[in-house]
């Protein structure tokens, strides 16, 4: 079954493609990205009325100097929900305060989902037609598109 979830983008380098989110390793998702590296993304810019689904393939990194930087720069109190003892996800009693933590006693929990970008379906919403591209990008870098029905 599919799973939707909300994430939050918490790096992006355009250089090499690559989108990054922070994710607690006893997530559900965690297992499934490992199951099935092929995530997508949806975004959307009400502002300039561009919608965006975003194609592409899921690392789950826990070690590295990438990972410690993105585990230092956490406010302290976004670390300690890597502490909670439940997995998320799990049936609880009652809601229950984020827990008071040394500052690495989530740490063991703590992953960075590195995805790299391998199609964007980019559609501009506009009065007078909408405007939709397909954009690909093949193994050796190199960028395909096409003109698609809106």
């Amino acid at each position: 079954m599919p799973s939707v979830r909300t994430v939050v983008l918490r790096q992006v380098d355009p250089a090499v493609r690559v989108i990054s989110f922070h994710t607690d390793l006893r997530s559900p998702k965690v297992s499934m990205i490992r199951l099935n590296r092929r995530v997508a993304f949806c975004f959307n810019d009400g502002f300039d009325q561009v919608q965006l689904r975003v194609f592409g393939e899921a690392e789950v990194r826990t070690a590295g100097t990438d990972v410690d930087h993105a585990w230092r720069s956490l406010p302290p109190t976004t670390r300690a929900a890597y502490a909670q003892l439940e997995a998320p996800g799990t049936t609880i009693d009652r809601w229950k305060p984020r827990p008071s933590a040394s500052d690495d006693a989530g740490r063991q929990n703590f992953a960075v989902v590195r995805c790299v970008i391998r199609e964007i379906d980019w559609l501009k919403l506009d009065p007078a037609g909408h405007y939709r591209i397909r954009f690909t990008y093949g193994g050796d870098g190199s960028l395909g598109w096409a003109w698609l029905a809106p």
